[in-house]
């Protein structure tokens, strides 16, 4: 009788802690971590590195979402459809194109980035076509941000929003003084890059705990424009809306603003920042491809010998 009543007990026990162990495991996979930040043109390659190392160091299972706009939305577009292997590819391939980039053809800026070849030919079709069926199978969510042409205002589109998903990747990307066309029509209205009305993507993920935030450049405030570009900005800006040229210029005193408050965030919520300390190789508008390798590598490193991961995704 007592033999049988121990054993009642020890298997209780058992069932309680696989149950318990279940449920948390279950509950750190719910809480996961959200990642925001900045894209870039170029410097995007930049993310292409942290993912590697990411990857190698942690995993990626526990990505909960992803909130941002422009390059930032590109890589991690791959990282939610699981092709993380082809990442540093695209990149190769397209500085090696010659196609992306044409900054010989257009010397004033506009129409240097050809984001038609970048979404047509290579997100949308071809050996790096992205698997939108595992993209929209992955529970990880994805808020892409987009600027109203018109108003200058931020808005975000989920990742199973009724709109194409390759019309918003054209409109993400699509910045006003270098994109290869116009603004992007959605649902009868005009948008371009969606850094433009949110810099960071911070306000999507004010109700998130875990946030990895991935910077394309050193963490500290925008330093003034140089006289020469900002009269080149002006000229390839004057015929936008008032609204969108007041958003644009005001888009350094935003980020700038943005990095304040990220030290009250930092106190409440589980916050890691991944950024280099200094200039990335490659520029906004590149094509030599030493810089780029460059870069990608810096970001694998920069993550790789991050100390603070440990203890961030040891919270989650």
């Amino acid at each position: 009788m007592l033999a049988r009543s121990l054993a009642i007990a020890l298997f209780s026990f058992i069932i309680r802690r696989d149950i318990y162990i279940d449920l948390s495991t279950r509950s750190r996979a719910m809480a996961g971590f959200c990642v925001a930040g900045q894209g870039g043109g170029c410097a995007s390659a930049y993310h292409a590195g942290v993912i590697k190392a990411l990857e190698k160091r942690f995993g990626l299972d526990s990505l909960k979402g992803v909130r941002g706009s422009s390059g930032l939305i590109i890589n991690w577009s791959y990282v939610i459809s699981r092709q993380t292997d082809i990442i540093i590819p695209i990149w190769e391939f397209l500085f090696r194109s010659k196609k992306f980039i044409t900054p010989l053809r257009h010397p004033t800026g506009r129409g240097v980035m050809d984001i038609d070849f970048l979404v047509d030919r290579v997100v949308y079709q071809g050996k790096f076509a992205l698997d939108l069926d595992a993209f929209h199978d992955n529970p990880a969510q994805m808020d892409i941000g987009v600027t109203n042409a018109k108003t200058g205002q931020s808005r975000f589109f989920k990742k199973d929003s009724s709109a194409s998903f390759y019309k918003l990747l054209h409109a993400t990307c699509m910045v006003p003084y270098f994109g290869s066309s116009g603004p992007v029509e959605i649902y009868d209205q005009m948008y371009y890059d969606g850094t433009i009305g949110s810099v960071l993507g911070l306000e999507r993920i004010q109700n998130e705990q875990n946030i990895l935030l991935i910077l394309t450049r050193p963490y500290r405030p925008i330093a003034h424009m140089c006289a020469a570009r900002t009269l080149l900005r002006w000229a390839l800006l004057r015929h936008e809306s008032p609204e969108l040229q007041k958003a644009i210029w005001s888009m350094p005193m935003r980020y700038n603003k943005t990095l304040e408050n990220m030290h009250k965030i930092m106190r409440r919520k589980n916050v890691a920042v991944i950024c280099p300390e200094e200039k990335l190789p490659v520029w906004r508008i590149d094509t030599r491809l030493a810089r780029l390798r460059k870069t990608i590598a810096q970001g694998y490193e920069d993550t790789m010998h991050h100390k603070g991961l440990e203890r961030f995704f040891a919270r989650l």
